[in-house]
């Protein structure tokens, strides 16, 4: 189900588009299709020196791995024509748009707001300020979302927000929920509301504070256990920084990094960016639901009239919850 929604998603996320076209792996006709020529020529054309890294992990001989490698490349020669990757042709949003997606095999109904913008890479260190400056603001509402979700007080069963490369092609901005097949309205409602609640009035200070020390933990705790990575999975890690054309960086830098950065992020710039990334003039508002009898899938109008009702309503600002002091007395520390 997950695969055929995919393939109805693409076109709709990134129409006129070669995401659109046809899903990374290619199409089954012409896999099936292809002859000895056709493949050989694929791979000399992509699979090629200047094109390539070699990752080896383990513990091993730097000398015997190098002696090894000029042994069995030795004559990989360089291709005389380099193809340059196609542009996959996305375009940032413009417009509000709405669509609905169905599947028979769906079992819960998914609601979902996005931005598309222009591929950022993230090359640089004001590259990846920019980056944790995004997500702090999305690891706040996601915390706010999750109180929701735990005092009962949402339509949703599930729900979070988050800004990302998508398939190495564009920046996605993406806020959904899911829950129960019906509910699709009051899920999108809520949804909505809380997006603008966020992008309306921004974060608290206690907020900024709290996401700058989770994001340090989990920093400290990603250095303390890196050495216990087994080859694989550090293989895995250098190889998603490679793909996305980032310098790889251990988690020990990265921790300095991140105690360079984060004191110098400020609330206004947190709260900007979310703006920014959530806009409510392009986006598309999107349902994702099972195909079965008796439940009436919405129409775009509908689904556009629930998004200006959602930005309609009055939101009221978040505040700053009352936190117990801790008094040092005898060597414990205690809750006053």
């Amino acid at each position: 189900a997950q695969r055929r929604v995919i393939e109805k998603l693409l076109p709709i996320l990134a129409p006129n588009s070669r995401l659109a076209e046809r899903m990374p792996i290619g199409k089954e006709e012409i896999i099936k299709s292809a002859d000895r020529q056709l493949v050989a020529d694929y791979y000399a054309k992509w699979y090629r020196p200047d094109n390539t890294t070699l990752l080896v992990v383990g513990d091993l001989d730097l000398a015997e791995i190098e002696k090894s490698i000029a042994a069995n490349f030795k004559n990989w020669k360089e291709s005389v024509n380099k193809a340059k990757n196609a542009d996959p042709g996305v375009k940032p949003y413009a417009s509000v748009r709405a669509s609905v997606i169905t599947d028979p095999e769906l079992t819960e109904t998914e609601v979902s707001v996005s931005n598309v913008d222009s591929l950022v890479k993230l090359q640089t260190i004001g590259d990846y300020r920019r980056q944790q400056v995004e997500g702090i603001g999305t690891w706040i509402l996601n915390r706010r979302l999750t109180a929701l979700i735990e005092k009962g007080a949402t339509p949703f069963q599930r729900a979070d927000v988050s800004v990302t490369p998508f398939l190495n092609a564009c920046k996605y901005a993406n806020g959904r929920a899911s829950g129960k097949p019906d509910q699709w309205e009051p899920m999108l409602l809520a949804l909505l509301t809380e997006i603008k609640r966020a992008r309306e009035f921004g974060f608290l200070e206690q907020e900024l504070d709290d996401a700058k020390t989770q994001a340090l933990a989990s920093a400290e705790q990603s250095a303390k256990t890196e050495i216990t990575l087994d080859a694989r999975a550090f293989l895995s890690r250098m190889n998603n920084a490679l793909s996305q054309e980032q310098k790889p960086m251990s988690e020990i830098q990265r921790l300095e990094l991140m105690k360079a950065i984060l004191p110098t992020i400020k609330l206004e710039e947190v709260s900007t960016a979310f703006k920014q990334n959530f806009a409510t003039n392009t986006r598309l508002l999107l349902i994702t639901m099972p195909e079965k009898a008796g439940l009436q899938a919405p129409t775009e109008t509908e689904i556009l009239n629930v998004g200006a009702k959602a930005e309609a309503s009055k939101v009221e600002a978040p505040t700053a919850t009352a936190r117990k002091a801790l008094r040092v007395w005898a060597g414990k520390r205690q809750a006053w």
